[in-house]
């Protein structure tokens, strides 16, 4: 069994505690984006759908990766891309119809195969955490279909 195997998530700590996290994995600030309701993200409790919280994220995520440097035409010139392998999604309060969003996009740790990226979703104006999320991501060679370093 693998070093994590039936222990969930993997964790900035964990990372931390292995020599694995960067000191600075954030030099340029936190990027947030703004990102709008849709309405058909409302689902028949009046409050935004599972589902689109990942909707709302994928924007802001896709924006990140170009901002660090890896944007898919960059991954596809080196034959590499991201596979996720495990999410951890925490609702901490409710979105409803016309409440605008911020969302977070952060990396919390980091070594030479894989990154864990933390997602976060606060209300625009009242500024509460709605969502978070935390994604542990690998780099794999596309045509191997094999983790990368």
């Amino acid at each position: 069994m693998g070093e994590t195997e039936g222990r969930g998530m993997i964790s900035a700590d964990w990372l931390r505690e292995r020599g694995r996290a960067m000191p600075d994995l954030n030099p340029g600030g936190v990027p947030t984006f703004r990102v709008e309701m849709r309405p058909e993200w409302i689902d028949e409790n009046g409050h935004m759908n599972t589902g689109a919280y990942y909707l709302a994220m994928q924007p802001a995520t896709i924006s990140a990766l170009t901002l660090w440097g890896v944007s898919f035409e960059e991954r596809a010139r080196h034959n590499r891309t991201f596979f996720v392998v495990e999410q951890k999604g925490v609702f901490s309060r409710e979105l409803i119809e016309g409440d605008a969003m911020h969302v977070q996009v952060r990396i919390a740790g980091m070594d030479d195969k894989r990154y864990l990226q933390l997602c976060q979703i606060f209300h625009a104006e009242q500024g509460y955490l709605a969502f978070s999320l935390e994604t542990l991501v690998i780099f794999v060679d596309r045509e191997r279909r094999r983790v990368v370093n």
